[in-house]
């Protein structure tokens, strides 16, 4: 302690001088993109007093119909805590005013330019405040320097750029040490501070000033419990000393036989607790005893206080044992009662994969029912905006951040919706989301366009589709859509594949067939003889002279299906010629009764495929022989993947994986079938 209090002595005056000069440098901050002017007043900031904010993108920054919203940051009482800043257009930039609460000890600031954020750069808008008499207010020097670094986790903060990154030798050495001595501020922010000390410094002499502190800590007369074990955690993981952490973890329990380490001692024991039924058993002693409203779970999923992976697993095991049992409406009051980031796990966990399997688990009505639930807890909790779900963000960031991220969950429970006849209820939602999403997300662009279409709204199905193709983030489907949109305006199909293809991103196209190409190769095809459907022998060597299209594929497998709307499209636009050939290999199935599986799916999604079973590989005891030799001659790693074969019996190109994008993929096959077409020409 004597070493390290000496080199706070030695930088003291280098820290004293740091804040007034990062203060001054905040007068002009900029983003990655764009040069941007932030302003303050007064020249240092003092807790209780006002604050005028300045903020003006340059020209080319931002247009002027772009709006920019604000958002400021308060770290009082040694943690953050964000808030919508007002802002009001002048000639000058955007302004504001505010009172900093009493006892800041330091602000952040950030700024929204349409869908771009400025978080500034090397400097971020942020500054430390002080209170009366020009003193400090505790934790103020330190955050500024763990703001700025990475925590324990490996992560940043949110609120500052990643060019803002500072060494932990600088932390260590102008940021700690200033304040490392204050009681006040070492049992409040002792974990952080000990990751900053444990990276720098030495082993030997980071333990040696961590153990000690952390004696301090644990032996003040007004120790709290989670003070205790917070210096237990960082015995634990950051010291990587068991006796240590038995020995104080042993402390806490008598101190404290009911207090939140007893808890975590419960929950670590449900966790390793292998038999269904006693997991659950011990769960609901749990929850009688502890309910969550009385003892919150977020304390449960703290990095500070406990290892996180003890109760999201035994929460998870628990909800799974429920599933299993078909106790859905208590999986559902799990997903209610979850930390807001496990939420999002529950419907995928329960709804989605479940019902997308190749033998649904739950019937559409109980998804619906369960979905419904799901999706009322996370639009409840985003627009309730409740402190310990958004954390550090400001409320309006919280709800589009967390409507973009969860938006899966509500474009699955549109399309439940629309496939039980609520179309009212799915467009409601829909119009809820496009905010957030619209034009970005090709499965929201696509049901929205759909229920737009439901209801007899050409012109909006125009408009939006339109718009979708031009972003490029339009499917198939929606395409479809518009095209029968164009026959009913025009009276026929004449003419629309010159307007469908004006509208769409010429650059992004030309790019694309380069690549394309570039892509293309030229290598002998497996010959293979497959049963089709019906029994009937398909023999590529019989199929030369034409152009074939294989897709490997499993009814198992989510991608491969997921990409099938383009390839009808395909196999509506190329099979009619003749001259175009399109086989669906089902490989590498799972389940005895495969081929029920592939046939009842073909019938509810009405393709008309040419489907073709693989046989048996000796080495794998299961179909996939033909997909192994194409894999081990064209280096393919998993399904789906697509191979197409030219006239003359050569691979010519190979394309695995589905990212998504319908359009994209229908572009591809198109591009490369039309060069074949053409090389037979030339």
């Amino acid at each position: 302690m004597y070493k390290l209090k000496t080199k706070i002595i030695v930088l003291l005056g280098l820290s004293l001088a740091i804040p007034l000069m990062l203060n001054a440098q905040q007068h002009v901050g900029s983003s990655v993109k764009a040069k941007t002017v932030f302003r303050y007043s007064p020249s240092i900031l003092t807790s209780g007093e006002k604050v005028n904010i300045t903020y003006n993108p340059e020209v080319g920054a931002a247009k002027p119909q772009v709006p920019v919203k604000g958002s400021v940051y308060i770290f009082k009482n040694f943690s953050w805590h964000g808030y919508d800043l007002p802002l009001v257009k002048t000639d000058t930039g955007y302004i504001s005013s505010y009172l900093l609460p009493e006892g800041t000890a330091m602000v952040a600031y950030r700024f929204a330019i349409g869908d771009s954020i400025d978080r500034g750069a090397r400097f971020p808008h942020a500054m430390v405040v002080y209170g009366p008499g020009q003193k400090m207010n505790p934790g103020g020097y330190v955050e500024w320097g763990l703001f700025r670094s990475r925590n324990f986790e490996g992560l940043m903060s949110p609120i500052v750029a990643p060019e803002a990154l500072i060494e932990p030798k600088v932390l260590m050495q102008l940021w700690i040490p200033r304040e490392f001595g204050n009681p006040l501020v070492k049992r409040n922010m002792f974990f952080e501070m000990a990751n900053g000390i444990k990276v720098y410094l030495p082993k030997q002499k980071a333990d040696s000033i961590l153990f000690k502190a952390g004696e301090e800590i644990v032996n003040l007369p007004d120790v709290t419990e989670k003070e205790m074990i917070t210096v237990q955690r960082v015995y634990e993981s950051i010291l990587q000393s068991q006796s240590l952490t038995d020995s104080l973890n042993q402390l806490i329990l008598k101190k404290y036989p009911d207090g939140l380490a007893h808890r975590l001692k419960l929950i670590k024991a449900i966790y390793l607790e292998m038999n269904a039924e006693k997991r659950v058993k011990l769960w609901d002693e749990f929850i009688a005893a502890y309910p969550p409203e009385t003892f919150p779970f977020s304390d449960y999923v703290n990095p500070t206080l406990s290892f996180r992976s003890f109760f999201m697993n035994a929460y998870y095991g628990v909800a799974n044992i429920r599933f299993q049992k078909h106790e859905l409406k208590k999986v559902g009051e799990l997903a209610a009662n979850a930390p807001f980031g496990m939420v999002g796990y529950f419907y995928n966990h329960y709804v989605t994969f479940p019902f997308r399997a190749p033998v649904p688990v739950i019937t559409e009505k109980e998804a619906l029912v369960l979905s419904k639930y799901i999706t009322d807890v996370l639009l409840k909790r985003i627009q309730k905006a409740d402190l310990l779900d958004r954390g550090i963000l400001a409320p309006s960031e919280w709800s589009v951040q967390e409507m973009k991220a969860n938006a899966y969950v509500f474009i699955h429970h549109s399309e439940l919706l629309s496939n039980a006849g609520q179309f009212d209820n799915a467009l409601k939602l829909m119009d809820q989301l496009k905010p957030f999403v619209g034009y970005k997300n090709i499965e929201f662009n696509t049901l929205y366009a759909k229920l737009l279409h439901h209801f007899g709204k050409t012109a909006e199905v125009t408009g939006f589709v339109t718009e979708a193709v031009k972003l490029n983030t339009a499917s198939p489907e929606m395409v479809e859509l518009l095209k029968i949109s164009y026959i009913k305006k025009k009276g026929s199909a004449n003419g629309f594949d010159a307007y469908y293809t004006a509208m769409r991103p010429v650059l992004s196209l030309k790019e694309k067939q380069d690549k394309l190409k570039a892509a293309m190769v030229r290598l002998p095809a497996i010959n293979f003889s497959l049963e089709n459907l019906t029994g009937k022998k398909v023999d590529l060597r019989e199929l030369k002279g034409k152009i074939v299209v294989l897709d490997f594929w499993a009814s198992w497998c989510f991608p491969c299906k997921e990409a099938m709307p383009a390839m009808q499209m395909l196999v509506n636009k190329y099979e009619p010629s003749g001259d175009v050939y399109f086989l669906f290999i089902a490989t590498l199935e799972h389940s005895p009764n495969y081929k029920k599986l592939i046939n009842d799916f073909l019938a509810a999604k009405k393709y008309n495929f040419n489907v073709l079973y693989d046989k048996e590989d000796p080495a794998i005891k299961r179909l996939g022989l033909t997909f192994n030799q194409y894999a081990a001659q064209l280096k393919l790693s998993g399904i789906p993947q697509k191979v197409i074969i030219d006239q003359n019996g050569m691979v010519r190109w190979v394309a695995g994986g589905f990212s998504g994008d319908l359009i994209a993929l229908t572009d591809e096959v198109s591009y490369i079938v039309d060069e074949l077409k053409k090389e037979k020409h030339n």
